[in-house]
């Protein structure tokens, strides 16, 4: 059997809320830093995990892990967290550590959740002394044990290796992905895609979350060749999906989000009764299709947050497609300018584009007397200057906004100015209602 690289753990799922503030006790002058080697493949199971050391003095743990998170410095070593990965909130108690991570870390699954976990504890557990640690989902859906104590780094020749699987099931809103880990140890005869694919269709052990598959889809079969993995499904897949919105939108990117967690699968194509389609829904699945982060997890509102949807466009459609979405305001920075700065700066998930015009920038956003104002520069303006393209620039800016506490109108303008757009007339408050044409 090919030679592997297996690190036992202890982990458990169970439903907990989360909150609480983020502290720290100050740490060590140095630590450790456990990060994997580079090409750990190819190494002996001892060496896959290497210490880098770093001096601490007067840090806590919420510093040490914004430092940690940033990666190695050494060029052998490289970071087993996806790119993204943060701290949203710590709880530290008497003898016990939770931190509570963002939607990436749970993009991971089987030797690669494992190892990350390793690092992870291992790390925590030399700067804190505590040996408790737990990492949990913003939602709270998944909790999982790190001991570091029980983490064994070993090589296996013959016995098969219980790996962790995240998989991701619609809420119950269908609005979001809410992760599910499950651990298996698969048999010669099953791939991880097939497997992975099998726990899609059975459903979700969570009772906040819904079947991602539609009834009565049946799966023809799945492979994956140079990091593309295809999966053909049944017809059943097309005609019992979900609401063309975002129903149609969390199953593809549910079904792609859980494979592109694998080692070896990089896109997703699909197949429907052996053939190519252009659409689901509003998805376009001409082409393969990568992970999409922005969908996974409830965007709950903390302090200084709120949650809006960012609309996006299919690159084929005038339709609009609003994807919920938290926007973190720090300091003092007004909501208002932070809503719009994240429209700005919104990366569309694949076959969809962001309405507002590359380049815009925000020069002013502010709420008075329910009125929010907001002035941007002339790229705001679509290139192709049509009804429809205006229309779903203006409505991109507007509707988010109007989400807004106490928000019952936009006035924009460009460049200070109440002109510019030949469709949508901006010398007035804009709302919702008010924006398409007749």
């Amino acid at each position: 059997m090919k030679r592997l690289i297996a690190l036992a753990l202890a982990a458990a799922m169970v439903l907990c809320g989360c909150g609480g503030i983020a502290a720290g006790s100050l740490g060590s002058e140095s630590v450790n830093f456990y990060y994997a080697v580079e090409n750990a493949e190819q190494l002996s199971s001892h060496e896959v995990v290497q210490p880098e050391e770093r001096s601490l003095a007067g840090f806590n743990l919420a510093q040490m892990l914004n430092l940690y998170f940033s990666g190695p410095t050494g060029d052998d070593l490289i970071s087993p967290f996806p790119e993204g990965t943060s701290v949203l909130n710590i709880r530290e108690e008497a003898e016990q550590v939770t931190l509570i991570l963002s939607g990436e870390y749970f993009i991971l699954s089987g030797v690669d959740l494992t190892l990350a976990n390793c690092c992870l504890s291992k790390t925590i557990s030399e700067f804190s002394g505590v040996d408790q640690i737990y990492v949990e989902d913003d939602l709270g859906q998944i909790r999982l044990a790190l001991p570091p104590e029980q983490y064994l780094i070993s090589d296996d020749f013959d016995t098969e290796i219980e790996s962790n699987y995240t998989l991701y099931f619609p809420s119950q809103d269908r609005s979001c992905l809410l992760g599910e880990v499950r651990s298996a140890a698969l048999s010669e005869n099953e791939t991880q895609e097939a497997y992975v694919i099998r726990q899609l269709m059975e459903g979700p052990n969570n009772g906040e979350a819904q079947p991602l598959i539609p009834a009565g889809t049946r799966l023809l079969d799945v492979s994956t060749q140079d990091g593309f993995c295809t999966v053909n499904f049944s017809g059943e897949f097309c005609n019992n999906r979900f609401d063309d919105g975002l129903g149609a939108f969390t199953t593809i990117f549910g079904i792609v989000n859980s494979l592109t967690a694998l080692k070896d699968v990089e896109a997703v194509e699909f197949l429907v009764d052996g053939e190519p389609r252009i659409h689901y829904g509003m998805v376009m699945i001409n082409e393969p299709i990568h992970s999409f982060s922005g969908i996974i997890g409830t965007p709950q509102k903390y302090a200084g947050s709120v949650k809006v949807g960012i609309y996006v466009r299919p690159l084929d459609s005038v339709e609009m497609l609003a994807i919920p979405t938290r926007v973190d305001s720090p300091g003092s920075q007004p909501q208002a300018e932070a809503v719009v700065e994240t429209i700005l700066q919104y990366e569309a998930p694949q076959g969809f584009e962001n309405p507002v015009g590359y380049g815009t920038e925000v020069y002013a956003a502010s709420v008075s007397g329910g009125i929010c104002y907001v002035d941007l520069s002339r790229k705001f303006i679509p290139q192709e200057d049509t009804r429809e393209n205006e229309e779903a620039a203006v409505l991109a800016i507007v509707s988010p906004l109007m989400e807004l506490d106490g928000v019952t109108g936009v006035i924009l303008t460009i460049e200070g100015e109440s002109t510019g757009l030949q469709y949508v007339d901006i010398n007035r408050t804009l709302n919702e209602n008010n924006i398409l044409s007749d």
